[in-house]
């Protein structure tokens, strides 16, 4: 898919998905409860999402270890800066600029970093999944919605699918390798050797799965990670507490929260993987909003706790990772032309 394409279905998911969040809302409520939020629960839910980004640096250094050893400074200084690039960019471009950053930095090849980044969102869907499944167990009538089933089975089947072709990468290497040569003999000679160069360093970045032990690692990191995020939810939905209701019309009570903010996470990363605008406007609240309604949270209530959210992450990972840019001198339009060696 071209760059512009990208970009505008993005553009175009975002309008959609922000239109489908804002409809029908009624904004005196919203206003009412972003007024009558306790705002000092932001404070440690931020420091429980920057702990989030540190296990997710903590998890990128065991994936890179067979391939490179990379400081942990290093490699959190270029995830900050692809996440805030993804904050300020369309179409999710952070991704290669962190990978273009570490490359730069420490000489990786940007492919082998990619492939790096693939495996953390196969890691990352999985334990999402995990989070949901065992929620619906807890409480079935979350997982009863049209639309929250539809978001099981597609997501379920998007990580079936990356995993199985994971593996077969991993388990299969030789095989696959011999399929993609195959594949590529149509091409021209010096393309065909240029592009199977390319998949080389892509499969060498997922050596990583070859070591059960790191595997098993690698999940408890992730776990730890989505843990970090769920309790900032948590943190966020506790400010607005006194509105939250379940569906018997009284507060949620502290299980149906934990639950809840475990269910917002599920539903909002999911939801922020699809194309969209800087910054995910629009997909953020709309998915937000369909887990707390699962919960019994009213929509401007659910909004409001999605805003408060979605701002918080936002300013928190963008200013730092904006300092980061400036006193990494990154160049944004250079992405693409650090040679892959």
């Amino acid at each position: 898919m071209s760059k512009t394409i990208r970009i505008g279905l993005g553009f175009a998911l975002t309008a959609l998905f922000l239109y489908l969040a804002v409809r029908n809302e009624a904004w005196s409520a919203v206003g009412e409860a972003l007024v009558s939020a306790n705002y000092l629960y932001v404070v440690p839910a931020a420091l429980f999402t920057l702990c989030g980004y540190l296990f997710r640096t903590l998890r990128w250094r065991k994936i890179l270890e067979p391939t490179a050893v990379v400081s942990f400074p290093s490699l959190f200084s270029s995830l900050i800066i692809g996440f805030a690039a993804n904050n300020v960019l369309p179409a999710r471009v952070g991704e290669f600029v962190r990978a273009y950053d570490i490359a730069r930095k420490e000489g990786i090849s940007k492919t082998l970093s990619f492939a790096t980044i693939v495996l953390e969102r196969v890691f990352d869907g999985w334990t999402l999944i995990a989070f949901m499944v065992v929620v619906i167990l807890v409480f079935p009538k979350a997982g009863m919605r049209d639309e929250v089933r539809l978001v099981e089975i597609l997501s379920v089947a998007i990580f079936l699918a990356a995993t199985l072709g994971l593996a077969f990468l991993i388990l299969k290497e030789k095989l696959a390798l011999r399929a993609i040569g195959y594949c590529l003999r149509p091409l021209l000679g010096s393309l065909s050797t240029a592009v199977r160069s390319l998949v080389d360093r892509f499969v060498l970045g997922l050596h990583a799965l070859r070591d059960r032990r790191r595997i098993l690692v690698m999940l408890a990191i992730s776990v730890l990670i989505w843990a970090c995020e769920g309790m900032s939810y948590y943190l966020v939905i506790k400010a607005f507490s006194h509105l939250a209701t379940g569906p018997n019309g009284t507060s949620l009570g502290g299980l149906e929260t934990l639950f809840a903010s475990a269910f917002l996470v599920v539903f909002v990363n999911l939801g922020i993987m699809l194309p969209s605008a800087p910054g995910y406007v629009g997909t953020f609240q709309f998915f937000a909003k369909m887990a707390l309604s699962a919960f019994g949270v009213g929509s401007a209530v659910a909004f409001s706790i999605a805003v408060v959210s979605h701002a918080m992450q936002y300013v928190l990972i963008t200013s730092l990772g904006g300092f980061l840019f400036l006193r990494e001198n990154v160049s944004f339009a250079k992405v693409g032309e650090l040679p892959d060696g």
